[in-house]
């Protein structure tokens, strides 16, 4: 709904100032046409009050004003030519008719001679010619002609008309909105799939208007940007590569080292085995980023194969058993019968579930640490939804959501101590991504953190 936002503006801006402008040009049109319009008509019936008034003239001679031949031709006439006609012979006959105010809508008081009669153009709702009667040259009466100016049907002709050109003009001007926000919306679309990480898209950026201006100026910042984000992984792809062969030298080199100091020198095999031990550690730091790094370049390729849950599990607690069993933590592993089999890649798959256990075991004094499967209908396939939930102290509640970041440590001197390099999650979060799936941590009750994912099912 919101893509319609500019549009909905545009067409309400341009409807407002086309209707305000049409609808002044239209009423000044008919105030001046009206007028126009208005002075003929008067002109036009007082000629026909002048032919009127000579005939009854000729009927005065032997009639008076009230006689049945006067009454009888002044009905004939309104019924020939549509009017209505009287003889006003009160005070005003003596003078000029009275005139309107000027703030009246159709103001007419002029006076006009016609055949050498002085007669007089009244506006008022039904407009009036005052037509002078004489008689022996003297003038007697007034003949009054009038008749209805249709102004309701002229009202109507002109809303109608004004509503027909208001509908044309809202249909352009959806067009026209339409046609200036369409660039824009498929702008949004193509900078809503950049910022969701797809940096090789572009904007099409069609034409020589400001909106492809803009557009060929996101593309090259979009290069660009681009551009410094590979060579950063590569970068750190680079380096990681780099630094595994001197650490595998380092690490030869102290075993012969050891060697070499017999069993004598204690203090001196201590202090080997002190930096064999940073040197692993750093070693393990070096993978996790140089795996990083690969999945940002999608550089991991995958080789899904059917597994046996429990048979991974088994095979990815042996890289914590020894810390596991000194701290008096076990393992269960109890998926539900419909959920032990599953489509992945054993290595990934693997490092998933390792990656977690250590996460676990690092933090966890004792208990145990649950492994549960259930198997989940899908769209296209079913997934199974692994769980490996341990009885630790868990995390602050507000900091789940950045559980999975890279170099994020819920509590940084703890993770000191205890080796955690903030990378291992983020592993699990790629590779579970690269299969497909999704991944998310929860807080225990009492205690403790679960975090649960989902594979393939077989």
């Amino acid at each position: 709904m919101k893509t319609f936002v500019l549009a909905a503006k545009i067409t309400l801006f341009f409807s407002l100032v086309t209707g305000l402008l049409l609808g002044g040009a239209l009423l000044l049109f008919m105030r001046v046409a009206g007028h126009e319009m208005l002075d003929e008509l008067g002109l036009l019936r007082t000629h026909q009050g002048v032919l009127i008034a000579t005939e009854i003239e000729a009927l005065l001679e032997d009639e008076e004003f009230n006689s049945a031949a006067v009454h009888q031709r002044l009905r004939g006439e309104e019924r020939n030519r549509g009017l209505e006609l009287r003889i006003e012979r009160g005070p005003a006959a003596l003078g000029e008719p009275p005139r309107l105010p000027r703030s009246h809508h159709f103001h007419q008081n002029r006076s006009v001679t016609i055949a050498g009669r002085k007669c007089y153009l009244v506006g008022a709702p039904r407009l009036e010619s005052w037509v002078p009667l004489r008689r022996e040259g003297k003038r007697v009466a007034y003949l009054v002609v009038q008749g209805p100016l249709h102004l309701e049907s002229t009202r109507r002709a002109f809303l109608v008309g004004l509503l027909q050109i208001g509908a044309v003009a809202l249909v352009c001007v959806l067009a026209l909105a339409f046609y200036l926000t369409t660039p824009l919306q498929r702008m949004k679309r193509s900078m809503d799939r950049i910022a969701a990480g797809d940096l090789e898209h572009r904007v099409a950026a069609r034409g020589l208007d400001e909106v492809a201006a803009m557009g060929r100026s996101f593309n090259t910042m979009a290069e660009r940007i681009n551009t410094m984000v590979t060579g950063q992984k590569e970068l750190m792809a680079g380096v990681s590569h780099e630094l595994r062969s001197p650490l595998a030298r380092m690490k030869l080199q102290l075993e012969l080292l050891r060697g070499e100091l017999g069993a004598a020198k204690k203090e001196g095999k201590d202090r080997t085995q002190q930096i064999e031990a940073e040197v692993d550690t750093l070693n393990d730091l070096v993978g996790e980023l140089l795996l990083a790094s690969r999945f940002d370049l999608d550089a991991v390729p995958l080789a899904p194969e059917r597994l046996e849950l429990c048979d991974l599990v088994e095979q990815s607690w042996q890289r914590v058993a020894d810390t596991a069993a000194k701290r008096k933590i076990t393992l269960e592993c109890t998926p539900d019968p419909d959920a032990t089999q599953l489509v992945a890649d054993p290595t990934l798959t693997v490092r998933i579930l390792g990656n977690l256990f250590e996460n676990a075991v690092r933090y966890a004094r004792e208990g145990a640490i649950r492994v549960t499967a259930i198997r989940v209908p899908g769209a296209d396939t079913d997934r199974v939804e692994i769980t490996v939930a341990d009885q630790g102290p868990g995390v602050p509640a507000e900091q789940l959501g950045r559980l999975f970041e890279p170099f994020f440590r819920a509590d940084p001197s703890r993770s000191r101590k205890t080796g955690a390099n903030g990378l291992g999650l983020m592993i699990v979060r790629r590779a579970v991504e690269a299969h497909g799936g999704k991944v998310r941590a929860e807080l225990r009750s009492p205690r403790g953190l679960a975090v649960r994912f989902d594979l393939a099912a077989e």
